[in-house]
This record gives structure tokens, sequence and C-alpha cells, in this order.
């Protein structure tokens, strides 16, 4: 006859492990932090609706607890011992999180956040059984979604590969950045072609595949590193095909409707092969064996109380410094649009709109249109921002300098800007073309008195602008000119003397109410 030791299963696994006190803390634990930094946890799922590439976040997270379920009796068997090291994981993870939220770097706070669910998970279960759940766990990092800021590397490989393609295939081809030419039209890389949806897909799907496949960490390697690979080069191909068939054609063939068909067409062929290859190889599944007898969890409630606690005391100061934070803006006057324009003095507006459209949504004050300074048409557009939150920030990635993709655009270079006073500042300068119409553009980014050319250097400064208690004002600047058979040369003497003159009026008058002082007498 057999008997069982209390909380054993007939195959000697533990049973009752996944009730135990240490268990039900750390479970606690996460869903505290997950409910504590509610408005990051929330801005994870809007994004998921928001961003096609970020659509199977929902699918990380049921993937993670579908593991965790199926891996239970082997978590189960490993003993629960608390344990400091997962403290200075949250310790990290917090800093980050703060500093993310200063700077509004959204990316940086999420995965944050999920660092401080891993440090708890840690801290309470010990060692032994949060390295048994590693695995699970590290699905969750595929919710946070990533999509938007791969777009402008892939769409630039995609160009290059085409490019490279057309030329090994003898087909004469000039490039700009992500437009090129060939005898038979003009093409654009644009969002759509960048390939991102097909990476994230095969990411994630390859490294679920992997995780159930293989018990290798070296075949786990290898198989995602080819999952990433896979849909790049499957894209380039996609968009290689697509312009040959258009060009052989005389560009009868290789409408949008094929170019997604041909796209998903390929891609699935690829992930069919991967997988199929990866099946032949696959590990035989391990046998876990649990020590009949044995009590995992044989820890003291009230020391699993204590690492509760240490959790809380570490976790908790990084919300309450973000909801009691003073960014430096309470009792500064408000400019007015009439005072943002004084520097446009002796100026008269032309035409209200720029022609290349660009996007800066819910600016405070916005000031855009084409000006005719001193017999020179110069467009103008300032978007400045205070109290910035998401939605409502300089630094978003739906604000952006062309909303329009019929216009043929050269990368940006960076260039020295002499100001009145002798003042240099670094600004990007960028051309579009479309037809005879050419538009040069100049900006650069203020922020609290600083100016950058750098989206990433941008959100540094405002956190740091924040942890300054300088406030977070910040604006574009953007100032442009139209022309259709002037020289560069001319043109670039035109937007520089119209710098030279006026913007050292504007950063005075911007510094001004940065400061707390208003506009300039």
């Amino acid at each position: 006859m057999c008997s069982l030791a209390p909380g054993t299963s007939a195959g000697g696994v533990v049973a009752s492990g996944v009730r135990s006190p240490a268990r039900i803390a750390a479970i606690a634990a996460a869903a505290g932090i997950f409910g504590l930094y509610g408005p990051t946890s929330l801005e994870i799922v809007s994004l998921w609706e928001e961003s096609a590439s970020s659509s199977h976040g929902p699918f990380a997270v049921l993937v993670c607890l579908w593991l965790l379920w199926r891996n239970r009796d082997r978590i189960a068997s490993e003993a629960a011992r608390p344990t400091p090291k997962g403290l200075f994981l949250i310790f990290a993870a917090g800093l980050a999180w703060l500093a993310g939220n200063f700077a509004g770097a959204s990316v940086v706070s999420q995965f944050a956040l999920v660092g401080m669910v891993y440090g708890a998970l840690w801290s309470v279960l010990g060692d032994r059984v949060f390295r048994s759940m590693m695995g699970p766990l590290s699905f969750l990092l595929f919710a946070i979604p990533l999509g938007p800021s791969m777009v402008p590397i892939l769409m630039e490989w995609t160009a290059s590969s085409v490019v490279a393609g057309l030329r090994l295939s003898g087909i004469p081809v000039w490039q700009e950045g992500t437009n090129f030419v060939i005898p038979t039209g003009q093409w654009s890389v644009i969002e759509w072609c960048s390939g991102v949806r097909y990476l994230s897909v095969s990411t994630f799907a390859g490294s679920v595949f992997a995780y159930l496949t293989f018990t290798s960490w070296q075949k786990r390697v290898v198989f995602v590193a080819i999952s990433v690979v896979l849909p790049i080069v499957a894209n380039w191909v996609r968009a290689y095909t697509i312009v040959v068939v258009a060009h052989l054609s005389g560009n009868k063939y290789g409408v949008v409707v094929g170019h997604l068909t041909l796209g998903w067409i390929i891609f699935g062929i690829a992930v069919f092969a991967i997988f199929s290859v990866g099946a032949r190889w696959r590990d035989p599944s391990p046998q876990h064996v649990a020590t009949e007898g044995t009590r995992p969890d044989a820890v003291s409630t009230s020391r699993v109380a204590v690492a509760l606690l240490l959790v809380l005391v570490c976790v908790v100061p990084w919300r309450l410094v973000s909801m009691n934070e003073s960014d430096g803006n309470d009792g500064r006057a408000f400019p007015t649009k009439a005072e943002l324009e004084s520097f446009l003095t002796g100026c008269s507006l032309v035409a209200g709109k720029l022609p290349i459209a660009p996007k800066y949504a819910n600016a405070v004050i916005r000031i855009e249109g084409e000006y005719d300074c001193d017999g020179t048409r110069v467009g103008v557009l300032i978007a400045w921002y205070r109290n910035q939150v998401k939605g409502k920030e300089l630094n978003a990635y739906e604000n952006r300098l062309l909303v329009s993709d019929r216009w043929w655009t050269k990368p940006p270079a960076r260039a020295e800007q002499l100001l009145d006073g002798g003042v240099a500042r670094t600004v990007l300068e960028q051309e579009f073309q479309l037809g005879e119409r050419r538009v040069v553009t100049r900006r650069l980014y203020w922020v609290a008195g600083w100016t950058t050319t750098h989206d990433i250097v941008a959100k540094l400064l405002l956190g740091l602008a924040r942890v300054m208690g300088r406030g977070d004002d910040s604006a574009i600047i953007l100032w442009t000119q139209t022309f259709e058979r002037s020289t560069d040369a001319k043109l670039a003497d035109s937007l520089a003397t119209f710098a030279q003159l006026r913007l050292q009026a504007l950063f005075g008058t911007l510094e001004g109410f940065q400061s707390g002082h208003g506009a300039p007498r």
C-alpha cells in the first residue's frame, strides 16, 4: 500500500505549492505593482489597440500565463526562499521608471514596470522558484510595444536592400534616402513597407516555438535569431519583387493590394519553412521528478511577510515621487500667440499653411504660415508645449515633419546656424521635392532653454529640466523656403539670414516665459 506525504500527488509533485503563502504573496505583489502603476499599465494596453505592430501584446500575456500554468508542477516543486537580491532589481527598475516618466519616454517606463514585477517575484519566491519561472515570464517583454520605434530603421534597410538588388539585376537606379528612381518611375519606402509587422509577429511566434520545442538554450537562441532575421529578409524580397514586376510590366502590376498580398504570402512561406525545419530538430521533453515526501515551501509566514513588506517599501516611493512631482510650471505665466509671434515683427502673413503639412498635434500654441519678411518669403512653424502628457507632448511618434508620401524626401543633415550676437546653434536641414517644387527646411528643438536636433536628446533634456525644476516648456522651431528654380546657395543664404536676424529674439521670449519673467521688455 502506498501512502502520500501531505501536500504531494501520486507522482511526488507538490500539489499545494501553488497555494502556499509565498506564492500567494508573489501574485499579490505582481498584481499590486500593475495596479499601483496603473497609468503605465493602461498605456501599454492602449498601444495594443493603436499600433498594428503591437497587436500581439494580449497574446504575449496569455502565453505567459499559460506557460506558468503548464509548468505549475515543476514550479511548485521548488523551494520558495525569499531573498533580498530582487530588491536591487526593483530599485534599478524603479529609478528607470521615474526617469522615463520625467522624460516622457514611455517605452523606458513600460520595460521598467515589468522589471519591477520581476524583482518582486524574485524577492518573495527566491532564486530557485524565480529561475524556474523565467522562461514563461520572459514573454511578458513581448507585451511592450516596440514597433513604432523600429520603423525608420527598417525603412532605411528596406530601401538600401532593394537598391542593391536592382543594381545587381542591371537596372539603373538613383537613391536618396528611402526614395529611389528607376527608368520606369520613382519609388518611396513608406511605413507600411518597413516590415515591422512581419518582424514583430515572427519574433514572438518564433520565441514561443523555440521555448516549446527545444530544451537546449543554444538551439533556442539560434532559432529566435533566425526568426528575427527571416522576416526582415523576406520583406526585402517582397519589396524587390514588387519593384521588378512593376518595372518589367510597365507599371501595370504591383498595386497596393499586390503589395500586401505578396508580403503575407512570402512571409507565410518563410515561417512555415523555418517551423518545419525546427520541428525536425525537436528536443525530447524533460521529465521533472520531485522528491516524494518533501515540503518545498517550508518557509515561515513571517519571512514571507517581511519580504513582501520590503518589496512594498522599494516599489511605492517611485510612484509617490511621480504623483507629487513639481515640474516647475506652477505659477508661470503662459505666453500669448502674439507674444511668440513678436519675432516676426515687420513680416506680413502670405499663406496660412506650409506646403509640406507638418503634424505637431495638441500644442498649447501653434504658429504656422508663410511670411514676407524684408522681401523674402519664409515659412514658419512654431509648436509650443507645456504641462506635457501623453497625447499632448512634443516628442511623440505621431508628430512628424511630413505626413504625405507624395513628396520626395532627402535625408536630413546637420549644419551650424549663426544667430545674432555671434551665437551658433546646430540645426537640421532637410529638403523635400514634389515635381518642380522644392522646399528646404531648417529646424531644431528648444527644450527649457536648451536646443538640440536629436529626438532622444530632447527627451533626456526634458527629463533633466523637470528634475531641476525648470519646467517642461518645449517647442519645435521650423523655418522653410519654397522655390522652383533658385539655386541651393541662394536659398541657404536666405534661410541663414532669416534665422540670424530673428531667431535670437524668439529664444529670448521662450526663455523669458520658461524662467517665469515673461516676455522681454
